[in-house]
């Protein structure tokens, strides 16, 4: 299972963020890499993920929207386009020995950088004016 795309509204520090995943042929798999310093989203973003790919129920159970809706916003939205894998199984290496498999993740290293795609890697800013963070 892959992510293809993910929408995210009024969540945490977004406003409004739209990322579509680098695929090929209907093939995901790779790194992809979400980079930025403290406070730009790294974890949220990996938290809508996984509310994405939980549903509702399992959601209910795990937490409260506390702290999720963005400050001043009535309510979030995470949406996500899933597509399925071909072997759906959940560094370079990784790659060589799991060719099919899609990696998502975050740091504030500009070397792990260096695994993702042109395509694959996202980085997130905060705005100059404090604003939302952004790509």
């Amino acid at each position: 299972m892959y992510l293809k795309k993910l929408i995210v509204k009024q969540l945490k520090c977004f406003d409004s963020l739209e990322i579509d995943f680098p695929g090929e042929n209907g093939d995901y798999s790779g790194w992809i890499v979400l980079l930025g310093g403290n406070g730009t989203g790294k974890s949220t973003l990996l938290q809508a993920m996984a509310l994405a790919l939980l549903g509702d129920v399992a959601t209910r159970e795990l937490l409260t929207p506390r702290g999720y809706v963005r400050q001043g916003a009535d309510h979030a939205l995470v949406t996500a386009e899933i597509v399925a894998g071909k072997a759906d199984i959940a560094g370079r290496r990784l790659r060589e020995v799991f060719p099919r498999m899609q990696f998502i993740v975050t740091s504030h290293s500009p070397f792990i950088a260096q695994t993702a795609s042109d395509r694959g890697l996202f980085v997130l800013r905060q705005g100059d004016d404090g604003g939302p963070v952004r790509l």
